[in-house]
């Protein structure tokens, strides 16, 4: 045997079926394990084996010829320097390019820079902006490329930001084709995740996430992220405060491509219910933490089954999922069941909602 090689389902996985970080789900079953090796091997569909015979057992067969080199079309100029510049902003945002080490939540201290980690958005960099791994920025951008390629009216909304990454992939996207009427919506407390409601939420008791002070990252540094890269004006919208009192009156008319990445139950449904009303017909809805978080995920579910949204999910890794939406409209609903068997209100209460904060432009480089 000269090469044993695995062909794995890149695309998305039929529901029910998805993969945590040590385990794979389906409706009826869970696989765990630590050996990822072992997980992965479910996600085989085919294998290639290339092997030759020899005339004894010391037999050393001759080089393999070099691969076909596939048809690639020529793009133009334009097109050319397009792909560049967004291809330096993705690997600049994950840390890519300087290689920046990661952190330890909670401890001191850092870790060395580890490529499969970062690009699998498997660490907490220390000074890149991203932490969501290659695939899921390819995602961001693939997804803002194809709405404005395909005409779908809106804007590109993210709710929780951490250092901006991601909507700094979605603002250079803009930038990159010239677009000057869509504006990109960065929604966070600015000041890390909310503590736990188990009373109107308990799914989300004994969530730690307010804890960690690495995930709070004040404004003034997302807006000097986004100075950095040039992309600071008046197309970045800054929502500031929870998302219950920032989200239900949030002065976006239309969506192109919403984004979710607030880990928790409440954080997930306060979005959905403020803002998937707004998302264009043929727009996107991506769940960063689907396949990390069972608090987010079951908010999903919820929201999912309570408006009849039956579009298919679709995998993007080992945590994420996105699904287009179709020509028709949610279903209102007045309270969504929780599995705890409390009642959660369409729209929490809360404090009047603030007007987003739109950022004055200034040069960059």
């Amino acid at each position: 045997v000269l090469v044993m090689a695995d062909v794995a389902q890149r695309s998305g996985l039929p529901q029910p079926l998805f993969r945590g970080p040590d385990h794979v789900e389906t409706a009826r079953v869970t696989v765990k394990s630590r050996d990822q090796g072992l997980l992965d091997d479910l996600f085989v569909l085919q294998k290639i084996v290339v092997a030759a015979t020899g005339p004894d057992p010391d037999f050393t067969p001759a080089p393999l010829p070099a691969a076909p080199t596939p048809a690639v079309f020529a793009a133009s100029p334009t097109q050319a320097l397009r792909a560049a510049y967004l291809d330096m902003v993705m690997h600049s945002v994950l840390g890519l390019i300087h290689e920046d080490g990661s952190q330890t939540p909670k401890a001191a201290g850092t870790l060395p820079f580890d490529r499969a980690k970062r690009e699998s958005g498997l660490d907490w960099p220390v000074s890149a902006q991203s932490m969501i791994g290659l695939t899921r920025m390819r995602n961001v951008r693939d997804l803002a490329e194809q709405v404005l390629a395909q005409g779908v009216p809106g804007d590109f909304v993210e709710t929780g930001v951490w250092r901006g990454g991601a909507c700094i992939m979605f603002r250079a996207v803009l930038a990159a084709y010239g677009e000057t009427t869509r504006r990109v919506f960065a929604a966070d407390s600015f000041a890390g995740l909310p503590k736990p409601s188990p009373d109107r939420y308990p799914e989300d008791a004994g969530d730690a996430h307010h804890a960690f002070s690495e995930l709070a990252v004040s404004l003034a540094q997302v807006q000097e992220n986004f100075r950095r890269y040039g992309l600071l004006d008046e197309q970045v919208v800054f929502l500031a405060g929870w998302f219950k009192d920032t989200l239900p009156t949030a002065p976006v008319e239309r969506i192109a491509v919403l984004r979710l990445d607030g880990d928790m139950y409440e954080s997930t449904i306060n979005a959905l219910e403020s803002l998937y009303p707004k998302v264009s017909p043929g727009g996107f809805v991506i769940v960063d933490d689907y396949g990390y978080a069972r608090s987010c995920r079951t908010a999903v579910d919820d929201y999912r089954r309570a408006h009849g949204i039956d579009a298919p999910l679709t995998t993007i890794d080992q945590f994420g999922v996105f699904w287009r939406t179709s020509d028709d409209v949610p279903r209102p609903a007045a309270a969504l069941a929780s599995p705890g068997g409390v009642a959660v209100p369409a729209v929490p209460p809360g404090a009047a909602a603030s007007p987003g904060q739109t950022v004055p432009g200034t040069p960059g480089y």
